[in-house]
């Protein structure tokens, strides 16, 4: 590894390096972790998130993936450094940090991926740097293009009570009433933000809220670009993210497959993961 102040920890008999990097101008520096061995896979995590969060919902299970699995915390996330301008959180600055990132642990290309504000990183990277991207995987892609000024609403006024320091506002925020019960995968996700949302200080919070409000996907013209290999992971009864933007990027970008989950049951995404990074990038290329 280029550059690291981490310590390597054993556990369930794999090695899991913790480390910090820099990135973009040295402005910034967030928390890695780098577990297996095999291909590259570079995952972020959704918007008020971390990797702390993700473990905490159980969500997706990457031990039947045979990757070198490269997560980390985004800028004012987790146990990464706060960065309290609002534009240096948008996505496409983001997606810098993820490339940054990969550079760090000496991925010059690899599979990018992550969840709702993740995914929307790793579609800007690849069209940033789309010589490094060897496959994407977009799992539940969030709002976007003329669906995103309500999101745009909701983050501004979420960034607003951050700054005024109003957390229980935010945390009620981030369980916004659904038009019908939310299925558990998705209230597993709220519960584990909420909390991790619990652990930071206010001043950590609104940045990424308002450069949320300041963050779309490419152009939908653009997106034909990005030609890699790409797995989209769905599911139904979430209007932050909707299948009409999973759906558009399927039919925009060349060589896109879509998944929807079933009743929100994600027992195959694991399967599927597994299989796509096998088929991109097969051990020992």
């Amino acid at each position: 590894m280029s550059r690291s102040d981490g310590q390597r920890v054993t556990a369930d008999q794999s090695t899991t390096t913790r480390t910090s990097v820099p990135v973009g101008d040295g402005d910034a520096r967030l928390a890695v972790e780098i577990t297996g061995t095999g291909p590259a896979v570079v995952w972020a995590h959704p918007l008020m998130g971390s990797m702390r969060s993700e473990n905490q919902a159980g969500v997706f299970d990457w031990s039947g993936v045979d990757a070198r699995l490269i997560r980390y915390d985004a800028r004012s996330h987790g146990r990464s450094s706060c960065d309290p301008r609002p534009e240096h959180h948008r996505w496409e600055v983001l997606a810098q940090d993820m490339l940054d990132v990969a550079t760090a642990t000496e991925a010059p290309t690899a599979i990018f991926g992550g969840g709702s504000m993740g995914a929307a990183t790793a579609i800007w990277a690849a069209h940033l740097a789309p010589e490094r991207v060897q496959g994407l995987v977009l799992a539940i892609p969030p709002t976007a293009w003329s669906a995103r000024e309500r999101q745009r609403r909701v983050y501004r006024v979420l960034g607003a009570a951050a700054a005024t320091r109003l957390l229980l506002p935010l945390q009620l925020g981030l369980r916004l009433p659904r038009p019908r019960p939310r299925p558990a995968t998705q209230a597993a996700l709220a519960d584990a933000v909420v909390q991790e949302v619990s652990r930071q200080r206010s001043t950590q919070l609104a940045p990424p809220l308002r450069g949320a409000a300041m963050s779309d996907l490419p152009p939908v013209e653009e997106l034909v670009g990005i030609d890699v290999p790409t797995l989209i992971l769905a599911w139904e009864g979430d209007r932050s993210h909707p299948l009409s933007v999973a759906r558009q990027l399927e039919s925009s970008m060349p060589r896109a497959e879509l998944d929807i989950a079933e009743g929100q049951d994600l027992g195959r995404w694991p399967s599927l993961v597994a299989d796509f990074v096998a088929g991109v990038a097969p051990t020992g290329d």
